[in-house]
């Protein structure tokens, strides 16, 4: 891996040309009085070096002639501080361990910066990722400013580079789609053990733990926040409280994905029926869903775009509903005028990689669409919700949502769906909760 994380830095820095790149990692933060959250390293910082110690910084400098040189500042050694909170590789272990070309404490940063900015006249940093660095790089630049010596060389260009580094994270290698797959056969497990377990009377938190502790067993965790809502709380887009009793003859909405050690998440979306068999209208809107996700995923091909997958999604969701009865009128115009929207209000996808909402543009510089090419991964995630207090209609179908989601590669083919193994087909997943 060490040979990959550096084929990345060289590759940002040859993008970017001649100049010093500064990328602070993530820092812990407080749940309250001196508890921290459970660390997650930041994704570009991570993407770039492989190191997961908080309060990290990476320094990338490139001549312009093809060399990069990489220095990690990390926590130094500690043997106080580590009998209470963990091994620290410190600046020899990052050498040795990660592939720099040098370490240095984290304490040491203003100096470091100094001594490597000057010389170089672009700094290529994103401000707003971490106040302590901010500050750091202020403050030496003032540094530089106040120097007696006669017309110092020192960065007076600062340029941005997140969308560069976003380009490179965009579209997957076949190791990292491989690595994918593992973050969805987990997910995969999950579900499976959730169909297995699943009876009214269960409470939602109780599912949320079947999902955690699968996602754990297997080395992992959740990539963002299990959504698991049962009956009128699958409306709810982004519910969480997840502490409601499951009943009989409704559906089990769950959005969730697990991440692993190497921070690709997976993000899926199952409706499962409370006892077992889907009730006959919940069963009617699963399917216009369904439907609608099949369609979608057909028109992830290269060449094609978010936009395009969502207009598809949105032709079939509209025209289920036409013949339902709840809309009347001209498909696209249905679409256009909002009405749609009453009952489906969200995009249809979003990319997906080490961020659950990953990094690329949606939208090119003169407003068209980011065609897709191979190797980029998107959600397809259609869904329908009846909440008459949004829609202001009256329909028998009140209190259902249904949200199908599925994670997809753009293919060299054709799309690949990744998620695939983890059933969605009524008769399949009625099977598997019955036992069968």
């Amino acid at each position: 891996m060490k040979d990959i994380y550096r084929d990345r830095r060289n590759r940002l820095m040859k993008s970017l040309g001649a100049g010093v790149l500064v990328l602070p990692g993530a820092r812990l933060t407080t749940r309250n009085s001196d508890v921290h959250h459970s660390f997650r390293q930041d994704s570009d910082f991570f993407y770039l070096t492989g190191f997961d110690e908080p309060a990290s910084c990476l320094i990338l400098s490139h001549d312009g002639q093809g060399k990069t040189e990489s220095i990690l500042l990390v926590p130094p050694k500690n043997k106080e501080k580590e009998i209470w909170d963990g091994f620290r590789e410190g600046a020899e272990g990052v050498v040795k361990n990660y592939g720099v070309d040098a370490g240095y404490s984290n304490e040491e940063l203003a100096d470091v910066l100094f001594l490597k900015l000057e010389g170089h006249k672009t700094l290529f940093f994103d401000f707003d990722r971490d106040r302590s660095t901010d500050k750091a790089i202020h403050d030496v630049l003032l540094r530089f400013k106040t120097l007696k010596r006669k017309n110092p060389v020192f960065p007076r260009k600062i340029q941005f580079f997140k969308d560069e580094l976003g380009e490179m994270r965009h579209c997957k290698s076949s190791q990292e789609v491989e690595l994918f797959k593992q973050c969805a056969e987990v997910t995969r497990k999950g579900n499976e053990a959730v169909m297995k377990a699943l009876k009214p009377g269960m409470y939602e938190y109780e599912v949320e733990a079947i999902l955690e502790y699968e996602y754990k067993r297997h080395g992992g965790t959740h990539g963002y926040g299990h959504i698991v809502a049962g009956g009128y709380n699958a409306t709810c887009l982004h519910y969480h409280d997840n502490n409601q009793k499951l009943e009989a003859g409704t559906v089990l909405l769950i959005d969730s994905g697990c991440e692993l050690p190497h921070k690709f998440t997976a993000d899926v979306t199952r409706c499962y029926p409370v006892d077992g068999k889907f009730p006959p209208k919940i069963r009617e809107i699963y399917e216009i869903v369904l439907e609608a996700n099949k369609k979608a995923i057909a028109k992830c091909v290269i060449g094609s775009s978010i936009r395009e997958v969502h207009r598809e999604a949105q032709r079939v969701l509209a025209s289920g509903l036409v013949k339902l009865g709840i809309l009347s009128g001209d498909i696209d115009s249905l679409i256009d005028n909002g009405e749609l929207g009453k009952f489906y209000m969200h995009g249809t996808s979003h990319w997906l990689g080490m961020d659950v909402h990953d990094v690329g543009r949606y939208d090119e510089p003169d407003g068209s669409a980011v065609l897709f090419r191979e190797g980029m991964m998107l959600t397809i995630e259609p869904g329908l919700y009846f909440r008459k207090e949004y829609s202001g209609i009256d329909t028998p179908y009140e209190g259902i949502g249904i949200r199908i989601e599925d994670d997809v590669l753009i293919g060299g083919s054709g799309p690949v769906v990744l998620t695939s193994s983890i059933p969605k087909e009524v008769a399949e997943i009625e099977a598997i909760m019955a036992g069968k």
